[in-house]
């Protein structure tokens, strides 16, 4: 068994980042992860777009092991959106290493990334790393964070396998195009005792385009517009695991609030202008039923058990 189990769930194309436009975006990827001090580790790619290129790593083998695998079967991408707390779930199924660590696509490491992981992780503290974001050698952003102990973290996360496991993973009910998914796990991990820590030096990222295929060019609006969206929930539940208890009437308005506005309105939640500038369309509003589908209420220490068996009812649930 592996120490660490890498993942990074995508649904952008082979090249998306701008700056490097002959590099494919798994190249520039493992390339960090081949300069690594800390070795014992596995690498988990859930891809959207796995029928696509489900032949990469044959063809660009590496010296450690990586499981390429798709996105289990969701209520999500059919409709066009990322599915993007799906996608992280579909890489718990596939883990295998004591601890997790989480990345987006077009990132990339410093070769003692994992070793100051190990450092800092404890099963009572996760790890989060700031970010910097490049176009080519150009910083575009630089993450003004301070680092140290923190209550809420977005991204880059490194926790415990049994962490990930106890608090049931990302929650899919909070899934759609932009979720923001990784609020709302920040606020659960901390409400179930886990302390956060922010390290001093950042993961790096590449400037990617959004318009390279249908899933990453946010056609649809649905889901939650704000962070504070995530806490409200995550607060007034005071329950640490998604995914097993269905949604009342009274949260999904509470999620979708911000999907009956106008462009640019004042949130009834922020009570200020909301920040996405997103208008729902009526396909989104159409599906906000979705949000309360029975294949969004599972466990996923049961569905790692049989995993075929647990995407044989995923499909089932799914299609009756």
């Amino acid at each position: 068994m592996p120490k660490i189990s890498i993942c990074m769930n995508t649904a952008r194309g082979d090249y998306p980042m701008m700056a490097l436009k002959d590099v494919h975006m798994f190249e520039y990827f493992m390339s960090g992860l081949r300069a690594q001090t800390f070795t014992d580790f596995e690498v988990i790619i859930c891809d959207v777009l796995f029928d696509e290129r489900h032949d990469y790593f044959e063809k660009h083998p590496e010296s450690f092991h990586v499981k390429h695998v798709p996105i289990k079967p969701n209520i999500w991408t059919p409709r066009g959106y990322t599915a993007i707390s799906t996608t992280k779930n579909t890489c718990l199924l596939y883990a295998e290493g004591q601890i997790v660590v989480f990345t987006d696509d077009c990132s990339t490491f410093k070769e003692d990334h994992l070793k100051n992981i190990l450092e800092t992780l404890t099963p009572e503290i996760g790890v989060s790393n700031k970010i910097l974001c490049y176009r080519g050698d150009n910083i575009t952003y630089k993450d003004l964070r301070p680092s140290g102990d923190t209550y809420n973290v977005w991204g880059n996360v490194a926790l415990y396998l049994k962490t990930f496991l106890d608090v049931n993973g990302y929650n899919e009910q909070f899934d759609g195009s932009k979720g923001l998914e990784d609020c709302d796990f920040s606020y659960r991990v901390h409400n179930s005792g886990i302390k956060w820590h922010l390290l001093d030096y950042p993961v790096l990222y590449q400037s990617h385009a959004t318009n390279k295929n249908p899933f990453i060019s946010l056609p649809n609006a649905l889901g939650p517009r704000c962070c504070r969206l995530a806490e409200v929930v995550s607060q007034a539940r005071k329950d640490p695991r998604a995914n097993s208890v269905p949604l009342t009437d009274e949260e999904l308005a509470v999620y979708t609030k911000c999907n009956e506005n106008e462009e640019g309105h004042i949130c009834e939640i922020m009570h200020s202008k909301c920040r996405w500038n997103i208008v729902a369309t009526e396909e989104d509003k159409a599906n906000v039923k979705l949000y309360q589908h029975p294949s969004l209420i599972f466990d996923l220490k049961e569905q790692r058990r049989n995993i075929y068996e647990s995407i044989l009812e995923l499909e089932r649930l799914i299609n009756d």
